[in-house]
């Protein structure tokens, strides 16, 4: 996603995970209700229903781990990727 909103609803399906990418913070579902807003210098993820796990790559290493988001949690990171 390189800007703007999208409010997402996922059906439940752990067999297949829906990922959302903007720059370089990712955000994996298996069924939940959330939104994603690109603003000029910030991500900001909003949880609706469900969960969401939020992580960004820690350069070429290993993945830090994810930020588990749940109902009515939100969050705002600056990415250092701004593609």
């Amino acid at each position: 996603m390189r800007k703007g909103e999208a409010f997402f609803s996922v059906a439940h399906d752990t067999s297949r995970p829906f990922f959302v990418t903007v720059g370089d913070v990712q955000v994996r579902v298996v069924g939940t209700k959330f939104d994603v807003k690109r603003g000029v210098d910030a991500v900001h993820i909003g949880v609706a229903e469900g969960v969401v796990e939020v992580r960004r790559p820690d350069g070429a290493a290993k993945e830090q781990e994810p930020q588990r988001l749940t109902a009515g949690q939100e969050v705002t990171l600056v990415p250092s990727v701004v593609a």
